[in-house]
């Protein structure tokens, strides 16, 4: 079992249970997708916990939050100044408009007349991070060859950047991030790749995504 520790000096009482709900929420959807053992969460110092951090110290420029091993104890780094988000924005689509057809008749669209859209909040980037070092806790995790030979870094969340769900925590309607499934490092592996269903293939990133391969010599190279 893996214990999830978090610490807040940031956000109100209110809104951090907000966040550690839904952790609690989040977290087994991608321990089932992994296979990996079951996660608790808390706020009381547990000892070998892996602590995730919500709080505007120890920054890093243009990353609203990261994970990094330190001594031994996965530790996440979250921060609200980064995002000046709570929770993450939700907007639903447009009602579905008027258009002229073939006829020149107005009639009701059969499509909407705008997407949804997303923002990120803490509780995006929280959940993020919390993906990532389920997945890969050291953050040493490489997938078998792509196409071209390359061992990608498993970072879960990144391969599938800025695609986005909702769920209600409460009467709080927060936005989760994507995640990939083990099936998008495996070439001609069947789908799911995500969680969502948003990529086609193995090794194919959203338009956002991003990703790192081992180099010859153990650095890591940006995927092009």
């Amino acid at each position: 079992m893996t214990t999830l520790y978090l610490t807040n000096d940031t956000l109100s009482a209110t809104d951090f249970q907000t966040v550690v709900d839904s952790v609690k929420w989040f977290a087994p959807l991608v321990a089932q997708a992994w296979n990996l053992p079951p996660v608790t969460v808390t706020t009381t110092p547990t000892t070998g916990a892996w602590v995730v951090n919500v709080t505007n110290k120890n920054r890093h420029v243009n990353a609203g939050a990261y994970h990094v091993d330190t001594a031994g104890i996965p530790t996440a780094w979250c921060s609200l100044a980064a995002v000046n988000n709570k929770i993450g924005g939700y907007y639903a689509p447009a009602r579905f408009g008027l258009i002229k057809n073939f006829l020149g008749r107005w009639v009701k669209s059969t499509t909407p007349t705008s997407l949804a859209r997303y923002s990120s909040g803490v509780v995006t980037d929280v959940c993020h991070e919390v993906a990532e070092m389920l997945v890969d806790s050291a953050i040493s995790n490489f997938s078998a060859p792509d196409s071209q030979g390359r061992d990608w870094l498993v970072e879960t969340c990144d391969h599938v950047f800025n695609t986005f769900q909702v769920h209600s925590i409460g009467s709080t309607v927060c936005v989760f991030p994507n995640f990939t499934t083990p099936n998008f490092y495996k070439v001609g592996a069947s789908a799911p790749y995500d969680f969502l269903g948003v990529v086609k293939a193995p090794f194919t990133m959203t338009p956002s995504g991003y990703a790192f391969y081992k180099g010859p010599n153990g650095t890591l190279i940006k995927v092009a």
